[in-house]
């Protein structure tokens, strides 16, 4: 009887260890779902792209206040401190409003979200912060003297998206956050 005990306990973690290597490492790729994220509003003004590397800068994103910094300057940023974005990604502005305008970018990260999310829990440097916010998905200021006057930087991670936010607080991104949470769950039922 003890060795079935035995048996059954090596069977169970084998399993519970599968399905943990499982998660972490196999999601399958989805680029509708960076799409998703952007309200459908947006969807005509949303730039999207294979890779990081061929996202594009519309000339009628030119006249935005700080379209080109969020882009040239922000996003590699990012890319290189933080994320190494590597697929799917679509950005577009969210809106101008007395002079100021507001972007979001979204990408594809799959298996690295849970990486991610535990980096930036961990993060030591006074770069980056957790703001307290009333969605199920954690978010993060980033602090740079660089920014624009007035705006703002925040991440926050989804299932299998990476959210980037410039905008002059942090009602952005969490109601796109909510407004996300609220559509998948109109979705399930």
């Amino acid at each position: 009887m003890k060795r079935a005990h035995k048996w059954i306990t090596a069977g169970l973690c084998t399993l519970f260890g599968a399905m943990i290597l499982s998660y972490s490492f196999c999601h399958r790729f989805s680029p509708e779902k960076v799409t998703q994220m952007i309200p459908s509003a947006l969807h005509d003004t949303a730039v999207q792209a294979a890779s990081f590397e061929k996202l594009t800068f519309p000339a009628e994103f030119s006249a935005l206040p700080n379209a080109e910094y969020f882009l040239k300057t922000l996003l590699p940023l990012v890319d290189e401190e933080y994320t190494s974005l590597s697929s799917e990604i679509a950005w577009t502005p969210l809106y101008t409003y007395q002079g100021q305008s507001s972007f979001l970018a979204v990408c594809w990260v799959g298996g690295r979200s849970p990486w991610l999310r535990w980096k930036f829990e961990q993060a030591s440097d006074k770069k980056i912060g957790p703001i307290k916010n009333q969605t199920v998905w954690p978010v993060w200021q980033c602090f740079r003297k660089d920014l624009p006057e007035g705006n703002n930087l925040y991440f926050a991670l989804t299932e299998n998206l990476f959210l980037v936010c410039l905008s002059e607080t942090k009602t952005d991104i969490i109601s796109l956050l909510n407004s996300f949470d609220q559509d998948k769950a109109a979705n399930n039922t």
